[in-house]
Protein backbone atom coordinates (compact mmCIF):
# COMPACT_ATOMS: atom_id res chain seq x y z
CA UNK A 1 0.00 0.00 0.00
CA UNK A 2 1.38 2.93 -1.10
CA UNK A 3 1.39 6.50 0.82
CA UNK A 4 2.07 10.19 -0.29
CA UNK A 5 2.51 11.98 2.98
CA UNK A 6 3.37 16.05 2.64
CA UNK A 7 4.03 18.91 4.85
CA UNK A 8 4.78 22.54 3.67
CA UNK A 9 7.39 25.09 3.64
CA UNK A 10 7.52 28.61 5.22
CA UNK A 11 5.24 31.02 4.41
CA UNK A 12 4.43 34.33 6.04
CA UNK A 13 4.72 34.69 10.00
CA UNK A 14 6.43 30.88 9.79
CA UNK A 15 9.62 31.24 8.02
CA UNK A 16 10.35 27.85 9.42
CA UNK A 17 7.66 25.71 9.15
CA UNK A 18 8.13 22.40 11.38
CA UNK A 19 6.25 20.36 9.11
CA UNK A 20 9.05 20.39 6.60
CA UNK A 21 11.26 18.82 9.35
CA UNK A 22 8.40 16.38 9.60
CA UNK A 23 8.67 15.48 6.30
CA UNK A 24 12.75 15.40 6.33
CA UNK A 25 12.68 12.80 9.73
CA UNK A 26 9.90 10.54 8.37
CA UNK A 27 12.33 8.93 5.89
CA UNK A 28 14.38 7.29 8.94
CA UNK A 29 11.20 5.52 9.55
CA UNK A 30 10.61 3.74 5.74
CA UNK A 31 11.94 0.41 6.52
CA UNK A 32 9.86 0.05 9.74
CA UNK A 33 7.00 1.14 8.04
CA UNK A 34 7.81 -1.54 5.32
CA UNK A 35 7.39 -3.96 7.49
CA UNK A 36 3.68 -3.25 7.99
CA UNK A 37 2.96 -2.87 4.34
CA UNK A 38 3.22 0.53 3.59
CA UNK A 39 5.30 2.45 1.17
CA UNK A 40 6.05 6.15 1.94
CA UNK A 41 6.32 8.96 -0.71
CA UNK A 42 7.53 12.05 0.96
CA UNK A 43 7.07 15.56 -0.04
CA UNK A 44 7.34 19.69 0.91
CA UNK A 45 4.76 21.31 -0.74
CA UNK A 46 5.62 25.21 -1.22
CA UNK A 47 2.89 27.60 0.30
CA UNK A 48 2.21 29.25 -2.67
CA UNK A 49 -1.41 29.24 -4.41
CA UNK A 50 -0.58 28.74 -7.91
CA UNK A 51 1.56 25.76 -7.61
CA UNK A 52 -0.43 23.74 -5.04
CA UNK A 53 -2.45 22.06 -7.49
CA UNK A 54 0.14 21.59 -10.53
CA UNK A 55 2.37 19.84 -7.58
CA UNK A 56 -0.54 17.91 -6.19
CA UNK A 57 -1.20 16.18 -9.73
CA UNK A 58 2.27 15.41 -10.64
CA UNK A 59 3.04 13.81 -7.19
CA UNK A 60 0.22 11.38 -7.82
CA UNK A 61 0.64 10.96 -11.41
CA UNK A 62 3.92 9.37 -10.27
CA UNK A 63 2.95 7.83 -6.62
CA UNK A 64 0.02 6.42 -7.72
CA UNK A 65 -1.01 6.30 -4.16
CA UNK A 66 -3.80 4.27 -2.11
CA UNK A 67 -3.86 6.79 0.53
CA UNK A 68 -2.62 10.41 0.84
CA UNK A 69 -1.69 12.05 4.18
CA UNK A 70 -1.04 16.19 4.33
CA UNK A 71 0.66 17.94 7.48
CA UNK A 72 0.29 21.33 7.80
CA UNK A 73 1.04 24.08 10.38
CA UNK A 74 -1.50 25.53 12.77
CA UNK A 75 0.47 28.65 14.95
CA UNK A 76 -2.75 28.75 17.44
CA UNK A 77 -3.85 25.42 18.46
CA UNK A 78 -2.27 23.33 20.83
CA UNK A 79 -3.16 20.04 20.03
CA UNK A 80 -2.99 17.67 16.91
CA UNK A 81 -5.89 18.79 14.85
CA UNK A 82 -7.20 15.95 11.97
CA UNK A 83 -9.67 17.66 10.38
CA UNK A 84 -12.83 15.91 8.86
CA UNK A 85 -13.42 18.61 6.25
CA UNK A 86 -11.80 21.48 3.47
CA UNK A 87 -13.87 23.91 2.52
CA UNK A 88 -14.53 25.42 -1.34
CA UNK A 89 -12.52 28.48 -0.07
CA UNK A 90 -9.89 30.57 -0.21
CA UNK A 91 -8.88 34.00 2.03
CA UNK A 92 -8.18 37.22 -0.13
CA UNK A 93 -6.31 38.78 2.53
CA UNK A 94 -3.16 36.22 3.23
CA UNK A 95 -0.21 36.56 0.75
CA UNK A 96 1.47 33.25 0.14
CA UNK A 97 5.32 32.55 0.37
CA UNK A 98 5.68 34.05 -3.10
CA UNK A 99 3.74 37.49 -2.05
CA UNK A 100 0.77 36.91 -3.78
CA UNK A 101 -2.78 36.86 -3.23
CA UNK A 102 -5.48 35.07 -4.00
CA UNK A 103 -7.81 36.65 -6.09
CA UNK A 104 -11.15 34.71 -5.71
CA UNK A 105 -12.74 33.46 -3.15
CA UNK A 106 -13.36 30.01 -4.11
CA UNK A 107 -10.92 27.33 -5.01
CA UNK A 108 -12.59 26.17 -8.03
CA UNK A 109 -15.76 27.91 -9.81
CA UNK A 110 -19.49 26.99 -10.06
CA UNK A 111 -20.76 26.34 -6.89
CA UNK A 112 -22.22 29.28 -3.84
CA UNK A 113 -19.71 29.64 -1.29
CA UNK A 114 -19.77 32.05 1.80
CA UNK A 115 -16.51 34.03 1.48
CA UNK A 116 -14.50 34.81 4.72
CA UNK A 117 -16.13 38.09 4.93
CA UNK A 118 -19.80 36.56 5.13
CA UNK A 119 -20.90 37.43 1.83
CA UNK A 120 -22.50 34.91 -0.38
CA UNK A 121 -20.70 34.53 -3.84
CA UNK A 122 -22.27 33.32 -7.23
CA UNK A 123 -21.98 30.14 -8.46
CA UNK A 124 -20.26 31.44 -11.75
CA UNK A 125 -22.37 29.54 -14.22
CA UNK A 126 -20.62 26.26 -12.91
CA UNK A 127 -17.18 27.05 -15.26
CA UNK A 128 -13.59 26.19 -13.46
CA UNK A 129 -11.52 29.36 -12.92
CA UNK A 130 -8.94 29.88 -15.94
CA UNK A 131 -5.77 30.63 -14.58
CA UNK A 132 -5.58 33.73 -16.71
CA UNK A 133 -7.93 35.59 -14.43
CA UNK A 134 -4.92 36.03 -11.77
CA UNK A 135 -2.08 34.24 -11.02
CA UNK A 136 -2.07 34.06 -7.88
CA UNK A 137 -4.85 31.92 -8.39
CA UNK A 138 -5.39 29.09 -5.54
CA UNK A 139 -4.96 26.42 -7.82
CA UNK A 140 -4.66 27.84 -10.99
CA UNK A 141 -6.64 25.57 -12.72
CA UNK A 142 -8.18 25.92 -16.47
CA UNK A 143 -11.38 24.61 -18.15
CA UNK A 144 -11.06 20.80 -19.21
CA UNK A 145 -10.79 20.79 -22.84
CA UNK A 146 -8.91 17.78 -25.20
CA UNK A 147 -6.37 16.01 -23.78
CA UNK A 148 -7.22 17.07 -20.20
CA UNK A 149 -11.36 15.32 -20.62
CA UNK A 150 -8.81 11.99 -20.52
CA UNK A 151 -6.96 13.01 -17.82
CA UNK A 152 -8.26 10.41 -15.13
CA UNK A 153 -7.05 12.40 -12.46
CA UNK A 154 -8.59 16.28 -14.33
CA UNK A 155 -11.92 15.03 -15.56
CA UNK A 156 -12.35 12.65 -12.69
CA UNK A 157 -12.75 15.80 -10.26
CA UNK A 158 -16.68 14.84 -8.37
CA UNK A 159 -18.70 18.11 -9.50
CA UNK A 160 -22.59 18.85 -8.80
CA UNK A 161 -24.41 20.02 -12.09
CA UNK A 162 -24.10 23.74 -10.47
CA UNK A 163 -20.15 23.09 -10.38
CA UNK A 164 -18.08 22.33 -7.68
CA UNK A 165 -19.50 21.35 -3.95
CA UNK A 166 -19.62 23.91 -1.20
CA UNK A 167 -17.42 21.74 0.76
CA UNK A 168 -15.92 17.79 0.75
CA UNK A 169 -15.36 15.39 3.62
CA UNK A 170 -12.27 13.89 4.33
CA UNK A 171 -11.74 10.07 3.23
CA UNK A 172 -9.55 9.34 6.06
CA UNK A 173 -10.78 8.34 9.07
CA UNK A 174 -10.54 11.40 10.91
CA UNK A 175 -11.70 9.65 14.51
CA UNK A 176 -9.79 6.66 14.37
CA UNK A 177 -6.73 9.00 13.68
CA UNK A 178 -7.21 10.70 16.41
CA UNK A 179 -8.22 7.66 19.02
CA UNK A 180 -5.02 6.47 17.75
CA UNK A 181 -3.22 9.71 18.55
CA UNK A 182 -4.29 10.01 22.37
CA UNK A 183 -3.94 6.10 22.80
CA UNK A 184 -0.34 6.92 21.98
CA UNK A 185 0.01 10.02 25.00
CA UNK A 186 -0.83 12.74 22.38
CA UNK A 187 -3.36 16.14 22.30
CA UNK A 188 -4.95 15.27 19.68
CA UNK A 189 -8.90 15.86 18.68
CA UNK A 190 -10.60 16.18 15.11
CA UNK A 191 -11.41 19.16 13.84
CA UNK A 192 -14.23 20.65 11.25
CA UNK A 193 -12.55 23.66 9.72
CA UNK A 194 -9.34 23.24 7.77
CA UNK A 195 -9.01 27.57 7.34
CA UNK A 196 -8.99 29.42 4.58
CA UNK A 197 -5.41 29.15 3.78
CA UNK A 198 -3.19 26.52 1.65
CA UNK A 199 -4.07 23.94 3.99
CA UNK A 200 -7.39 23.78 3.11
CA UNK A 201 -6.70 24.86 -0.29
CA UNK A 202 -4.58 21.61 -0.50
CA UNK A 203 -6.78 18.95 1.48
CA UNK A 204 -9.93 20.34 -1.12
CA UNK A 205 -8.02 19.95 -3.91
CA UNK A 206 -6.67 16.32 -3.34
CA UNK A 207 -10.39 15.32 -2.81
CA UNK A 208 -11.77 16.80 -5.67
CA UNK A 209 -8.96 15.20 -7.71
CA UNK A 210 -8.67 11.64 -5.85
CA UNK A 211 -11.59 10.53 -4.75
CA UNK A 212 -10.90 6.94 -4.90
CA UNK A 213 -8.06 7.29 -2.62
CA UNK A 214 -7.91 7.90 1.41
CA UNK A 215 -7.26 11.44 1.87
CA UNK A 216 -6.34 12.92 4.97
CA UNK A 217 -4.70 16.00 7.10
CA UNK A 218 -3.53 16.93 10.42
CA UNK A 219 -2.62 20.54 12.15
CA UNK A 220 0.14 20.44 14.00
CA UNK A 221 0.61 22.80 16.66
CA UNK A 222 4.15 24.55 17.10
CA UNK A 223 6.79 22.71 18.17
CA UNK A 224 8.98 23.62 21.47
CA UNK A 225 12.58 24.30 19.39
CA UNK A 226 13.37 23.30 15.78
CA UNK A 227 16.92 23.69 16.95
CA UNK A 228 18.54 20.25 17.42
CA UNK A 229 18.96 18.72 20.71
CA UNK A 230 22.64 18.59 21.60
CA UNK A 231 22.88 19.48 25.35
CA UNK A 232 20.00 17.55 26.32
CA UNK A 233 19.24 13.86 26.72
CA UNK A 234 17.33 12.18 23.26
CA UNK A 235 14.72 10.21 23.73
CA UNK A 236 14.24 6.68 23.86
CA UNK A 237 14.59 5.83 20.29
CA UNK A 238 11.09 3.08 19.37
CA UNK A 239 12.01 -0.35 19.02
CA UNK A 240 9.47 -0.47 16.75
CA UNK A 241 6.62 1.82 15.02
CA UNK A 242 3.65 0.65 17.01
CA UNK A 243 5.60 1.20 20.72
CA UNK A 244 4.66 4.63 21.10
CA UNK A 245 1.06 3.26 20.83
CA UNK A 246 1.55 1.58 24.60
CA UNK A 247 0.13 3.78 27.09
CA UNK A 248 3.77 3.20 29.03
CA UNK A 249 5.26 5.03 26.51
CA UNK A 250 3.44 8.54 26.70
CA UNK A 251 4.80 11.17 24.40
CA UNK A 252 3.18 14.60 25.72
CA UNK A 253 2.90 15.55 29.14
CA UNK A 254 1.48 18.55 31.17
CA UNK A 255 0.01 20.23 27.94
CA UNK A 256 3.60 21.31 26.49
CA UNK A 257 4.60 21.60 23.49
CA UNK A 258 5.68 18.70 21.14
CA UNK A 259 9.70 17.92 20.51
CA UNK A 260 10.37 17.38 16.20
CA UNK A 261 11.04 14.06 17.72
CA UNK A 262 7.28 13.40 19.34
CA UNK A 263 6.00 14.88 16.27
CA UNK A 264 7.53 12.56 14.25
CA UNK A 265 5.97 9.87 16.15
CA UNK A 266 2.44 11.19 16.36
CA UNK A 267 3.27 11.65 12.50
CA UNK A 268 4.00 7.33 12.10
CA UNK A 269 1.13 6.73 14.41
CA UNK A 270 -1.62 8.69 12.30
CA UNK A 271 -0.03 6.13 8.88
CA UNK A 272 -0.65 3.45 10.98
CA UNK A 273 -3.95 4.39 11.69
CA UNK A 274 -4.68 4.25 7.72
CA UNK A 275 -3.80 0.41 7.58
CA UNK A 276 -6.98 -0.93 8.40
CA UNK A 277 -9.36 1.14 6.27
CA UNK A 278 -7.01 0.64 3.40
CA UNK A 279 -7.08 -3.25 4.11
CA UNK A 280 -10.95 -3.32 3.95
CA UNK A 281 -11.11 -1.54 1.20
CA UNK A 282 -8.79 -3.44 -1.16
CA UNK A 283 -10.44 -6.14 -0.04
CA UNK A 284 -13.67 -4.76 -1.57
CA UNK A 285 -12.46 -4.16 -4.28
CA UNK A 286 -11.51 -8.40 -4.89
Amino acid sequence: MRILVTGFGGFPGAPRNPTERIIANLARHRPRLARAGLELDLSVLPVVYAEIEPRLEALTREAAPDAILHFGLASRRSKLCVETRAFNRISLLRPDAAGAFAQRRLLLAGGSQTGVDGVQVPSDEGRRVPSGEGQALAGGSQPLTGRDQMDPIRAGRPQSPRGAAQSLKSSAPAGLIAARLRRGGFHAAVSIDAGDYVCNQTLFLSLSCHPNALVGFIHVPPLASLRPQSSLAAPRRLRRVDEADRPGNTLIRGGGRLTLDEAVRAAVLAILALIPKLQSRRLSRR
